[in-house]
């Protein structure tokens, strides 16, 4: 049953949007293969050099992020914010990598992208998370 359920919204994205998500399911597995031997920065260059304008909004862009690199095999929230700040920032968003530890007992850490102050991708956990810099001092 969940087959056909994923074979039925596929059928149902334009080109444009199984495009993307392709691109952002690719994008994810490279990412999360780079983390393994290469420094958050590379990683961020290889993503930007990977990343295509998409003509949509941010919340669309922001959905194929998750779908896709949702899918792709081991990918974390790190992977996820990667991916969607360089799609974003290539779609001409002012898009911010936001990396937080856990304030609530246990240690945690999440990355999640925000847009103009904004939590648009991984933003369901950034209130349970203090960021470990400031605004604006993750971006180049």
């Amino acid at each position: 049953m969940k087959i056909r359920e994923t074979a039925r919204r596929w059928l149902e994205l334009d080109w444009t949007a199984r495009r993307a998500l392709l691109h952002a399911w690719t994008m994810g597995v490279v990412c999360t293969l780079a983390l393994r031997w290469l420094s958050y920065e590379r990683v961020r260059q290889i993503m930007r050099r990977m990343s295509v304008r998409y003509d949509m909004e941010i919340g669309k862009i922001a959905w194929t992020v998750n779908a896709g690199v949702s899918r792709a095999p081991g990918a974390k929230c790190l992977a996820r914010a990667m991916v969607g700040e360089a799609l974003l920032r290539a779609s001409g968003q002012a898009a911010e990598i936001c990396i937080g530890v856990s304030a609530q007992g246990r240690f945690g850490a999440h990355a999640w992208v925000e847009v103009g102050g904004r939590a648009v991708i991984g933003g369901e956990a950034d209130r349970d998370y203090e960021r470990l810099l400031p605004r604006g001092a993750g971006t180049a």
